[in-house]
């Protein structure tokens, strides 16, 4: 903490030099707008470090229990600083328009002076103009939803002027409530040296391209398989353009034709079954990211276990999507090594 405070107190010293240059700058006969310019961009640079620091120092001081007192201190010095930096704002726009003014009732401008204008105008433009407000598009984890979120969000995520502990309180907000990615984003403290784990643990979860890529032609796939007389011929064509869009911004279009997995190599150990009918030796493979065991209901069927029971299940799949709902058989099925040193029951579906 006392290095973030000294920090600070540099950075406030280098602002205060920088707005008192800046208001010399504006008082000077003739006005130069270009040196104005410069000395204002100087307070921006100087009140955005600032802003950065406060709002590390403020946690740092919640961490540490300090006293409200303390904190509310604290956040009226910022302001104070902050208070500046907007007068300073509105000072030089307010400059930037009454040259402007008297331009215009010049009978002629130089290259330097219509750029002046040119300038006013656009800022001009820019109040003017009431824009609707963008909301955030929220995200809860769903691989399809992936996409539009991003599009949105990016803006923010690359924006140089942001600092980052305004960036994560951005991403908090873009999550619905109790979804798998409001969980994996609030189990990050919101610091802004956490800000870029977020945002990696998001994509590696729900943004890679091989899982986007996968996910559309799957659905590309679904269309094509579809059987039902009840989709109009519209329909399917805007979902195509819809999912082929989403390919083409993954660059996915030259991977349509050759889209596979990596190969995996999974361990298979050949055990010895044994049922009441009679045991057979056959191949178990190990597959260590499976929660349960399965056996197939032929090999079921033929050793004579029997049923103990049925549990209803969904199956998460690559890529996050899920299944149905689905009805198994669980069976409690004996096994051993082919030499017969070793045996053992588990229950299997």
């Amino acid at each position: 903490m006392d290095r973030v405070k000294l920090a600070q107190k540099v950075t406030r010293i280098a602002f205060t030099r920088a707005y008192t240059a800046f208001q010399a700058e504006k008082t000077r006969q003739p006005l130069d707008i270009t040196s104005l310019q410069v000395a204002y961009a100087l307070v921006q640079d100087k009140a955005s470090e600032l802003k950065e620091l406060s709002l590390k120092l403020r946690n740092l001081m919640i961490e540490a229990e300090e006293s409200e007192e303390a904190l509310c201190r604290e956040i009226e010095h910022a302001d104070e600083y902050a208070a500046k930096y907007h007068q300073a704002k509105f000072e030089v726009t307010g400059l930037i328009e009454r040259q402007e003014a008297h331009e215009s009732m010049l009978p002629a401008q130089s290259p330097s002076r219509r750029s002046y204008s040119a300038l006013a105008m656009t800022q001009e433009s820019m109040r003017t103009l009431k824009l609707p407000k963008i909301e955030l598009r929220k995200f809860g984890g769903d691989i399809k939803d992936w996409l539009p979120f991003w599009g949105t969000f990016k803006k923010i995520h690359v924006n140089p002027e942001l600092a980052k502990e305004d960036k994560f309180h951005y991403l908090v907000q873009s999550m619905e409530t109790g979804s798998r990615a409001c969980e994996v984003v609030s189990s990050f403290p919101p610091t802004a040296e956490n800000y870029e784990k977020a945002i990696q643990s998001l994509e590696s979860r729900f943004g890679k391209k091989d899982l986007l890529i996968e996910f559309y032609v799957r659905e590309l796939l679904k269309l094509v398989l579809n059987k039902s007389k009840k989709v109009s011929l519209a329909a399917i064509y805007d979902k195509l353009g819809t999912h082929m869009r989403s390919l083409e911004t993954l660059d996915g279009n030259s991977c349509l034709a050759n889209v596979s997995s990596a190969k995996i190599f999974l361990p298979i150990l050949k055990i010895r079954m044994r049922g009441p009918r009679e045991s057979v030796s056959v191949r178990a493979i190990i597959d260590t990211g499976s929660h349960r065991s399965y056996i197939l209901k032929r090999l079921a069927r033929d050793l004579g276990y029997e049923a103990e029971g049925e549990q209803t299940m969904v199956h998460l799949l690559f890529g996050g999507t899920k299944t149905k709902p689905q009805k198994h058989k669980s069976y409690r099925i004996h096994i051993g090594n082919l030499e017969g040193t070793y045996k053992c029951d588990f229950i299997a579906l």
